[in-house]
């Protein structure tokens, strides 16, 4: 990567990594199916319907399937009006019309009540996003409060699709490739990156752009003034457009955004007791369209919102004389649970004579008998997905990731072999059960690394070699468990770059 370095405002100073892409919003596909209506005049609910449509539009967030539009289609796929309705169907109404969500609901008059009631549904898992159910004096109140229904959705699929999201974007341990400006106020040192400038001064990563994330870095004083700031910034647009978070050693935090040259409070200096003022903090926050949630030490502390900066890069603040370091820098979209480079080894994994960390990956050197290694965690659904290195053994035994891992008699497997083969079934109670048999994939690359891939949600596990889709199957034999990863025989391979991410 080229780095380039700025000077702006004298007092403050840019990293580029011209080569990282950017990131942009994506709409959400989204359709309203008809309501149920009952005492009311049609005409009338139609039209206020329409207006919904329009409202979850206008949030910015969903590319909205008009009503004749998907009327057209789905009278031309046979389906009736009970179907609509039917939240059983929504997998294959939502394929029929391209669209990730659908909005089922009713409208009633009840007395002298009209009832309201509106559900955003997720096409492909069938999970309510989002609800709404009040009553009201007439139709004219419900068209009323229908801009906030419109955004109350907006907010709960942003941030189920987020979730699912689940990518690593940056990721930074300070222990490899130097790719941050060194300057004698800005060195590597002891795997983190120390800055003490005489005036304040931060570094961002430009070209990244990215709306929805979430920003993580440890932090920790060193020296200087104990009651300034330190920490970092997020959705950095411009010298003149951007958030800052901070801590201080005294053990306070605060959150500002700066437009147009000036800064303004988005949360004014707070003392909070999650602050370890002797040693290191891990801050991070969570950043879904308008939402802002921070966590000091994994505690959340607050959540704001603000319409300000939309987009941007991300990068560290240090007030003047202070010396702070910093390490281990994620920024990632989706729920990660596990990331692992292996460059420091890891309490998660076991360590030993047959599973240990070496030369930056995880070996497994099962001694001719085959090796089992897994993690403490255990989750439902997940994306799972490790880089694999065949080490050494016979060309056709087998090496690879297992998952909902209940113990070594109870588990699934996903393997493949050195000759470009792969398996998938489980062990029950020992014995081993078949799913897919040994198959040939032009995807397995038999000369260097793999990356094997499992997405499981609910009985819906789908396999991926080298980010190819090989197997999609449904099979509710194990409902959650652990990961890990497994070799057989006289095989010996290496594992690397780990990333786990929930995915419900």
């Amino acid at each position: 990567m080229s780095i380039l370095r700025k000077t702006v405002l004298a007092a403050f100073f840019l990293l580029v990594l011209s080569d990282f892409p950017g990131f942009g919003a994506e709409k959400i596909p989204i359709a309203i199916m008809n309501f149920q209506i009952t005492n009311l005049d049609t005409q009338e609910v139609k039209l206020m319907i329409d207006f919904f449509n329009n409202e979850l539009f206008e949030t910015g967030v969903f590319d909205v399937v008009q009503s004749d539009k998907r009327d057209s289609l789905l009278r031309e796929l046979e389906f009736s009006q009970s179907d609509f309705a039917d939240h059983t169907k929504t997998r294959n109404i939502g394929k029929l019309l391209s669209v990730k969500l659908l909005v089922f609901g009713s409208v009633g008059k009840l007395g002298t009540n009209v009832l309201f009631n509106a559900s955003c549904v997720d096409v492909e898992t069938g999970k309510t996003v989002g609800t709404f159910s009040n009553r009201y004096k007439s139709l004219d109140e419900i068209v009323d409060i229908l801009p906030s229904v419109s955004k109350t959705f907006a907010s709960a699929a942003t941030r189920v699709m987020f979730v699912k999201k689940a990518t690593i974007l940056y990721h930074d341990d300070f222990e490899g490739t130097k790719n941050w400006m060194q300057s004698p106020e800005f060195v590597y040192r002891g795997g983190s990156y120390s800055m003490y400038p005489k005036k304040s001064a931060y570094y961002v990563l430009e070209d990244i752009m990215i709306d929805d994330f979430i920003l993580e870095s440890t932090a920790e004083y060193i020296a200087g003034e104990r009651n300034s700031g330190f920490g970092i910034t997020f959705r950095f647009k411009d010298e003149n457009h951007y958030y800052a978070y901070w801590i201080s050693q005294t053990g306070y935090y605060k959150v500002v955004k700066y437009i147009s040259g000036e800064y303004i409070d988005l949360i004014p200096w707070t003392r909070h007791s999650s602050i370890n003022e002797s040693g290191p903090n891990k801050l991070k926050v969570s950043a879904i369209g308008t939402q802002f949630i921070f966590y000091i030490n994994n505690i959340m502390v607050k959540e704001i919102y603000d319409t300000s900066v939309a987009v941007g890069g991300f990068g560290f603040y240090v007030f003047q004389n202070v010396n702070a370091v910093f390490d281990d820098v994620f920024l990632y979209q989706g729920n990660l649970l596990i990331f692992d480079t292996f460059s420091k080894a890891d309490s998660n994994w076991t360590e030993g004579p047959l599973a240990r960390t070496k030369d930056g990956v995880y070996l497994l050197d099962g001694n001719g008998e085959g090796c089992y290694s897994w993690s403490n965690n255990t989750s439902r659904d997940i994306s799972f997905r490790a880089e694999t290195y065949w080490r050494g053994g016979a060309e056709q035994n087998q090496y690879g990731l297992i998952f909902r891992f209940q113990d070594i008699s109870n588990h699934y497997c996903f393997t493949i072999t050195k000759n470009g083969y792969y398996l998938f079934g489980y062990f029950k109670d020992g014995k081993w059960v078949p799913i897919t048999d040994f198959k040939k994939s032009r995807f397995i690359n038999t000369e260097s690394k793999n990356l094997l891939r499992v997405e499981c949600v609910a009985d819906s596990i789908k396999l991926y070699i080298n980010d190819n889709l090989v197997e999609s199957i449904a099979d509710a034999t194990f409902s959650s468990g652990s990961i890990g990863f497994v070799t057989f025989l006289d095989i010996i391979a290496a594992f690397d770059n780990v990333e786990v991410f929930l995915i419900e």
